[in-house]
């Protein structure tokens, strides 16, 4: 039996070299091949070096997509490259810590115990989810890492957008019509409709716990960072042109104000409106941005053939901390925190 590793994720060169480092020295031995699709806007320096220096490995295949996507949208792209008998889907911003994590659950689908394993998430319209849970008797499982059976994966839809379904859409996998609800969509995070369909095929879901960045504590074999790799590419600016530093290529040139308007906006997740929320906000960024400082610190001499991508990156980096009133003490305490679960 087989084993591929699927990641869909965006061009962020620091942080693709936290999830490359992870693999190579960590879970390389536990699959048989690694799928990659890069979706930014980079122009053929930036695809030469990660493909040449990040990603050059024997057992992984790349391949770019010049566009910002959802995060997972390009994931059935990748299975269907792929030729493997049982996959896991891992969003880019998975940090694996401790060898044979990924083995364990992989023999729990080989050996029949569970035909599906991934962590639970709420990130599926409640409609949607209860009748599911209802129908079936299981919770829908997130993004983050899901182990399958291609076969099973084979008799699905395959469909994995976040915007799925319209209103009156009938869905027999829950034997309803889509309400008016949302803004009129149902939605659902990257492949938790897909676990539906899964569900309905009559497959068995086993469950693991996602082990959130906030929570992390030692001896954890991962964690999910969470918006890890797009973060720079909707938040760092390249002042140079106005626009962000995923989008190399592809320029929409946007004013000062818009771009602080725009950090100040998305420092504010939970909103600021009481000391509590405030306090979640900060956190939540400190969070993501410390596993972005930490590349940058553990990675900045090897991005020198691409100059003028990490000081552009640098800039931006700096340009959002003072723009969103990033608490930096409370980041470098996050920093000093999470450097020592990098053992790679």
């Amino acid at each position: 039996m087989t084993r591929a590793a699927i990641i869909a994720g965006r061009g962020d060169v620091f942080t693709n070299f936290l999830f490359v480092d992870s693999f190579k020295k960590i879970w390389k031995d536990e699959v048989d091949m690694l799928y990659v699709a890069i979706a930014s806007y980079f122009d053929e320096e930036h695809k030469k070096f990660l493909r040449d220096v990040v990603f050059n490995d024997p057992k992984i295949k790349l391949f770019f997509f010049d566009r910002i996507t959802e995060g997972g949208d390009n994931e059935p792209f990748l299975i269907e490259q792929s030729k493997e008998d049982h996959l896991v889907m891992l969003e880019d911003d998975v940090l694996v810590f401790k060898k044979l994590a990924l083995d364990e659950y992989f023999k729990k689908i080989e050996n029949g115990e569970f035909d599906v394993i991934g962590p639970y998430s709420p990130a599926l319209s409640t409609w949607i989810r209860e009748k599911a849970k209802a129908m079936y008797g299981y919770d829908a499982v997130g993004p983050s890492h899901r182990f399958m059976k291609r076969s099973d994966w084979e008799k699905t839809d395959k469909i994995y957008k976040a915007n799925s379904f319209g209103i009156g859409e009938y869905k027999r996998e829950v034997d309803m019509i889509m309400p008016d609800r949302t803004r009129g969509i149902s939605r659902g995070d990257t492949g938790m409709w897909n676990s539906v369909e899964l569900m309905h095929a009559g497959c068995r879901i086993g469950y693991i716990n996602e082990v959130r960045a906030t929570a992390i504590r030692p001896g954890v074999p991962w964690t999910h960072v969470n918006s890890l790799s797009g973060f720079s590419n909707s938040c760092f600016p390249n002042l140079n042109t106005m626009d962000y530093v995923g989008k190399m290529t592809d320029i929409k040139p946007f004013t000062l104000e818009k771009l602080k308007k725009d950090a100040v906006m998305k420092s504010s997740i939970y909103g600021k409106s009481t000391p509590e929320a405030k306090s979640a906000s900060d956190n939540e960024h400190c969070r993501i941005l410390s596993w972005i400082g930490i590349a940058m610190k553990k990675y900045w001499d090897l991005l020198s053939p691409i100059d003028k991508y990490r000081e552009t990156y640098k800039k931006g980096y700096e340009w959002w901390l003072d723009a969103s009133s990033c608490p930096r003490d409370l980041l470098e305490q996050y920093i000093k925190k999470h450097e020592a679960y990098i053992t790679w």
